[in-house]
């Protein structure tokens, strides 16, 4: 394993870890409520499809979050503040769109939450639980 391969594994270690301590302890701070986060790292503006899908949950009650950055590691100070807003939004809400592949989100350890509550009405449609039976 080549030296750039070791570091890169190390620094997806510690990324684990620190966006999941950021996320526990914003989870003890936060309660979570109706609400949906849809996130971009693509775009700066929301596309066509991520409106339909906030009015669409805003119909139905639900407070909509959009957290869209198009996002390089060059702008480290801003993309380390746009990470730490993203983990705070994902402790508070109960469903999270996202428009492409996102490292913090799949990074981060989701326990089931529910305590086996259903999913939202908004999923129920497909009959899908939040948490495997």
């Amino acid at each position: 394993m080549s030296l750039q391969s070791k570091v890169r594994r190390a620094f997806v270690g510690v990324s684990r870890a620190a966006f999941n301590t950021a996320y526990r302890l914003s989870s003890r701070a936060a309660t979570r409520g109706d609400e949906v986060v849809l996130l971009s790292r693509q775009a700066d503006e929301p596309s066509y499809d991520f409106k339909e899908v906030a009015r669409a949950f805003e119909e139905r009650g639900w407070r909509v979050h959009m957290h869209l950055k198009k996002v390089s590691m060059r702008h480290f100070p801003s993309y380390a503040a746009h990470v730490a807003k993203e983990i705070v939004l994902l402790s508070r809400c109960k469903v999270a769109v996202l428009d492409r592949y996102d490292p913090v989100v799949s990074l981060i350890d989701f326990q089931c939450e529910s305590e086996g509550e259903q999913a939202s009405a908004a999923f129920e449609d497909a009959n899908t639980a939040a948490c495997p039976a």
